[in-house]
Order: structure tokens, then C-alpha cells, then sequence
């Protein structure tokens, strides 16, 4: 992720499948909503009127395992053997819970090293019989070089990424395992892009490759959802979210629903009195005509040093998060 003009943003094993089911207390009671039941939809099948009209609770410490796992690979710079096991791990993870796994490889440089790579984004999609879809996307790579480290000695060490990339991959995950439980009312297909963070500070050349690449090929593979959300750097324990100028200037609508929930369901991190720019993944859809939202943190100090790790992040930020798509998958994508 590259900051905009506004200033700068704040951009182990893994965890046995035995564990998917949620787990009681962790204090995340207040993250479990009804909604309401979709309008116009008296016919349906009980079960998918079941599923439209109770949100699913998140679950913020599997959503932590998730993260710490990815970090405990070590990094994910493309070309790596870090990068190498996660997305294995990733693959076996997303043929668990979705109904359909693609993996789509595309040729990047990083602007970093350069060095060229090939590139691998994944599209997990529940319920892809139907036409009418969103999406939900985070990248799962991390920088090549900690640039914006304190100390001058780590300037040229990878970023671990615990928010910085494993926060949004966490995020994701316990949606999908979510979804598998409880079929979502509409198609929702989840984005794991790759080569997000490898480009030079002051260029936008660099990054969201992967973004880039799925993005430009929507139209010659049909990929055309109402809407998406982009997730990215959801995990410090001191979690702020801003509005986003891209995505307001694109969809005021659905930026002003998802504060709505937000706001509701954890105003501490929700904070739509400030307005950020932010060069993400959201913007190549923007780009090539598919509204797109961004939900990310902003300002943490750790944000490309080698200190991004899971001591910084917290399950209450993650389920926080997670809570607000949830609610937007089962009880607000009729919105806009």
C-alpha cells in the first residue's frame, strides 16, 4: 500500500482445521448482530432465510491464530521460501471452506530488489451458482525491505506483515469459515492478492500488482460484482479506520453503509471525522469500472519496519472488523 497526499498511513504452525468451530467467551459477545431478513425474498428456502436473517458472530481469537500462523512462516516476499509455504498453507486452508478455489498467476517486478516474480492470486467463491456476487479482498504478501525501520542497520530486512498483510489473509479466513457454516444470501467471492506491497516509496508503479492483474482481466473472464471491499492493515491493537478519498469519491453510497455499521457496532475504531488517501488494492477496480471500498488502518509508528509482528495486534481489532462484513454479507449488501 502506497500513502497519498494526505500523509503517512499506518498501512509457528499453522492452526489445526479441528479448531474452525467458534470458540465461547473471548469477549466478543458484542460483535454477534441480527439483521434483517432479505426483502422481497417470501419464497426462499428456509435455510437461506436463515442465513439472511441472523449474522454469523466473528471470531477475533481464530482470526489472531490465523494471523500469527502467517507471520511464523516467516515473510511472504514473492520468490521466497516464506512466501512458498503460506501459499500452500493458503490453498489448503481456502479448499477447506470454499466451494471454489482458483489460483491465478501473473509476472510482476519488484520494484524493491528488482528482481522479477511470478505472482499468484487466489478467488475463493461460496454459493458461485449465483449471478448476483461481491467480493472481498487483502493481499497476503509482505514488503521486501522494512524501509521505513528506525534503526538504519533493518532498513534492508523483510517486514514481517502481522498487519501489513496477515491481518486482512486472517480477516478473510474466518469469513470463509463463517460462510461454509452459514451460506451468505448472495455470492461473495474472497481476493488474496499478491505483490501488493513491493514498490518504491514516491511511485505508484510498483504496487498492487496483483490487484492490477485480476482487475484487468474482470472483463475476458466475466468477473463483474456489484461492489467490493478491500481489507488492509485491520490488526493493531490501536486500530483506527478513516474515510478513504478513493472510495468515497467512488461509492458514497456503500462507504456511508459500512460507517453506518461500523460506527455502530465499534465507534472507538471507526472514525469518519478524518479523511485519508490511500493507494491500495481498491483503486485498479475503481479503475476498470467495479465500485470498491477500502477499510484499513492508518498511522501505526510500525507500519514498514521490521516491529510489525502479532505483539502489535490484537483479536478485538480483527473481530471488529470482521463483525462489520459480516453484517454487510448477510444483513447490508443490498446496499447501494
Amino acid at each position: 500500500m502506497r500513502t497519498g497526499a494526505r500523509g503517512r498511513s499506518g498501512r509457528a504452525s499453522p492452526p489445526s482445521s479441528s479448531s474452525s468451530a467458534a470458540r465461547p467467551g473471548r469477549g466478543l459477545g458484542r460483535f454477534f448482530r441480527r439483521g434483517s431478513a432479505r426483502r422481497g425474498q417470501a419464497g426462499a428456502a428456509s435455510a437461506l432465510c436463515l442465513a439472511a436473517a441472523i449474522v454469523p458472530s466473528f471470531d477475533g481469537g481464530r482470526a489472531m491464530d490465523h494471523l500469527s500462523a502467517q507471520v511464523a512462516f516467516g515473510p511472504r516476499v514473492p520468490g521466497t521460501i516464506g512466501h512458498d509455504r503460506v501459499r500452500a498453507w493458503l490453498r489448503e486452508e481456502l479448499d477447506r471452506t470454499a466451494a471454489r478455489v482458483e489460483e491465478r498467476r501473473f509476472r510482476g517486478e519488484n520494484g524493491l530488489t528488482g528482481g522479477t516474480f511470478e505472482g499468484i492470486n487466489f478467488r475463493a467463491s461460496f454459493r458461485p451458482e449465483l449471478a448476483e456476487r461481491i467480493f472481498l479482498g487483502a493481499h497476503w504478501d509482505t514488503r521486501a525491505w522494512a524501509d521505513l525501520d528506525p534503526d538504519p542497520a533493518k532498513r534492508m530486512d523483510p517486514v514481517p506483515g502481522a498487519s501489513d498483510g496477515a491481518s486482512g489473509v486472517a480477516v478473510l479466513l474466518v469469513l470463509a469459515e463463517a460462510m461454509k457454516r452459514n451460506p451468505p444470501p448472495i455470492g461473495v467471492d474472497l481476493l488474496f492478492f499478491d505483490g501488493e506491497d513491493q514498490g518504491a516509496s514516491g511511485s505508484a508503479s510498483g504496487f498492487c500488482l496483483g490487484a492490477r492483474s485480476f482487475a484487468a482481466s474482470a472483463s475476458l473472464t466475466g468477473f463483474a460484482p456489484r461492489w467490493g471491499v478491500v481489507v488492509d492493515m485491520v490488526g493493531h491493537r490501536r486500530l483506527r479506520i478513516a474515510r478513504e478519498r478513493h472510495s468515497v469519491d467512488c461509492c458514497a453510497d456503500l462507504a456511508a453503509r459500512i460507517e453506518a455499521i461500523g460506527r455502530r457496532l465499534a465507534p472507538e475504531i471507526f472514525q469518519p471525522s478524518s479523511i485519508v488517501y490511500l493507494y491500495d488494492d481498491h483503486v485498479p477496480f475503481i479503475e476498470a469500472g467495479i465500485p470498491a471500498v477500502l477499510l484499513a488502518g492508518y498511522g501505526f509508528p510500525e507500519w514498514h519496519t521490521t516491529s510489525d509482528l502479532p505483539a502489535i495486534c490484537s483479536e478485538e481489532s480483527l473481530a471488529a472488523v470482521g463483525a462489520v462484513l459480516l453484517e454487510l454479507i448477510y444483513g447490508g449488501h443490498e446496499m447501494p
